[in-house]
């Protein structure tokens, strides 16, 4: 087999050098298909939204033109999407097409018509939308509109072949509802774990500033502990600045990760959500970090299911009671810590890469074979 081709169906791709933030998944995918890049793989992205022209890494990247109207873009994004998608895939003959939530719809077509899998790298609940928290009952009118633009990408009635998942938990909750086949595949980080001496607990951080990610629990924590300095970063819930902050809640906003988990003694996630997974967790590992998360989604894999680092979501005097622990035995949970860290390998982007590439060449061979046997590839 020649260089293996992957068509990657994306509304927005950024490179490492981008200014503004983007999210961990896109991130994720971004290190992903540079890894199948530099592994000989000839990799083409059609995005509709990016600060790369041409080539960077390794990664062929298309971007298709948008409307200067926000809400208008939706639609038109959609179609040169689509048109562009088309286009390459004529000309590229790609052996697998993998694609985001929103560009299921486009993924598919073009799969089926070129003959090849269609997967859909699943990061959140919103593809399932049966599964997720929050009931398309209470979309406001715009984002239904948007829904009805982008067409039904829910990922159970529109089925790709196969899905890559960013946890096991995920994978486990989903994989009964859909037909193809499941792969996990954890979001890509750096895990050059950093050594650090711990003598005493002065500095606690989280990262998302809102009800969801848990700040009545940040709130109890620093009410409890007057001495300590706590510092948010990250997205932040306008809600939450009109009930105030308590006088050793400093919230900083984005912030590289140096700062982030470089000055953090504890780093909690005390998420009141399923979180699919918890790549801030893993980062705080990382860095040498005694780090507490919630009993809530995938959050316990990623400090390998310790239970004492693992704590009921909404108990505050848990946690409080845990921040305590934490202060009086530093010793012991830096050990626990860094035991969890030992095993953070798993998610550096060589192993997951690994299994990336070995769930797309699985999926090659499979639609190979269904090829040969005169089938369709769906």
């Amino acid at each position: 087999m020649s260089n293996p081709k992957l068509l990657a169906v994306f509304p927005s791709y950024h490179s490492a050098g981008y200014g503004s933030p983007i999210g961990g998944g896109e991130i994720s995918n971004r290190l992903l298909l540079e890894g199948l890049a530099d592994r000989g793989w000839d990799v083409i992205v059609v995005t509709a939204n990016s600060d790369i022209v041409g080539e960077a890494n390794g990664v062929k990247v298309k971007r298709v033109m948008k409307s200067k109207n926000s809400f208008m873009s939706v639609f038109f994004r959609q179609f040169f999407l689509k048109r562009e998608s088309c286009r390459i895939a004529k000309r590229f003959n790609p052996d697998v097409v993998v694609c985001g939530p929103t560009a299921l719809r486009i993924a598919r077509e073009v799969s089926a018509r070129f003959g090849v899998r269609c997967g859909l790298i699943v990061r959140a609940f919103e593809n399932f939308e049966f599964l997720s928290e929050s009931s398309s009952a209470h979309l406001s009118l715009k984002l239904r509109v948007v829904k009805m633009l982008l067409g039904n990408y829910q990922a159970v009635d529109n089925q790709p072949d196969f899905c890559v998942f960013n946890s096991q938990y995920m994978r486990d909750i989903i994989e009964p509802h859909i037909k193809g086949r499941g792969y996990v595949v954890y979001p890509s980080v750096d895990v050059d774990v950093k050594s650090r001496l711990l003598t005493e607990i002065k500095r606690v951080h989280m990262v998302g500033l809102s009800y969801e990610k848990g700040f009545k629990i940040l709130k109890g924590l620093a009410d409890y502990f007057p001495n300590i300095n706590f510092s948010v970063y990250g997205k932040k819930s306008g809600q939450i600045f009109e009930d105030g902050l308590p006088v050793n809640v400093i919230y900083k906003g984005w912030a590289s990760l140096n700062e982030i988990y470089g000055g953090c003694d504890v780093f909690i996630v005390p998420s009141q959500i399923e979180e699919a997974f918890g790549r801030v967790a893993i980062e705080a590992l990382s860095f040498g970090c005694i780090v507490l998360v919630s009993d809530k989604g995938g959050l316990p894999e990623t400090v390998d299911y310790d239970p004492e680092l693992i704590l009921d979501n909404g108990d505050i005097g848990g946690w409080c009671a845990a921040i305590s622990s934490v202060s009086s035995d530093i010793e012991s949970y830096s050990y626990r810590a860094r035991l969890a860290a030992k095993k953070i390998t798993r998610f550096g982007i060589d192993c997951q890469l690994v299994e990336f590439e070995k769930a797309l060449l699985n999926e090659i061979a499979l639609g190979m074979t269904i090829r040969c046997e005169g089938g369709s590839t769906r």
